[in-house]
C-alpha cells in the first residue's frame, strides 16, 4: 500500500476507534449517577470508583489514540477495561430476551479485536509520536 494512503488510513482509523471511547466517557460524566446505579445493579464492586476509572481510562486513552500518542499502551488499557465491562454489564445469556445486551457484548468483542490491531501497530506519520520521533512508520 502507498505510504501516504496508509498514513491517512491510520489517522482515520484512530479517529474512528477513539470516538466511541471519547463519546462514552462524556456520557458517563454527564449521567454519572445513572451509570453508578447501572453498575451497582449489575453487581460490580465499588461502582463509583468503577465509573471514575472508566471515565479516566476512556477519556485519556481515547485522546491518546486520536492524537497518536503511545497508542499501543492506550489500546492495551482500553482492551483491559473492556474485559470486565463486557463480562459484567452485557451478560445477555442471563436475561431473556436481551437482544440489546447480546449486540453490546459482541460489539465490545469487535472493538476489542480492533484494539488488538491498534496495540500491535504504530500511529503513522500524522501523529504526536511521529512528531516526537518515537513512531517508526
Amino acid at each position: 500500500m502507498n505510504p501516504s494512503i496508509r498514513n491517512v488510513a491510520r489517522l482515520f482509523g484512530r479517529a474512528l476507534i477513539s470516538w466511541i471511547f471519547l463519546f462514552s466517557s462524556l456520557g458517563q460524566i454527564t449521567e454519572f449517577a445513572k451509570n453508578v446505579n447501572h453498575v451497582t445493579a449489575a453487581g460490580m464492586p465499588m461502582p463509583q470508583l468503577a465509573i471514575i476509572t472508566s471515565i479516566t481510562i476512556q477519556l485519556l486513552c481515547g485522546l491518546a489514540i486520536l492524537l497518536g500518542f503511545r497508542i499501543q499502551i492506550a489500546a492495551a488499557l482500553l482492551f483491559l477495561l473492556l474485559i470486565p465491562v463486557t463480562l459484567v454489564l452485557h451478560r445477555f445469556w442471563e436475561v431473556s430476551p436481551s437482544r440489546i445486551q447480546e449486540i453490546s457484548f459482541f460489539k465490545n468483542m469487535a472493538i476489542m479485536g480492533g484494539l488488538l490491531f491498534v496495540a500491535t501497530s504504530n500511529a503513522g506519520a500524522y501523529s504526536v509520536d511521529a512528531l516526537l520521533g518515537s513512531d517508526k512508520s
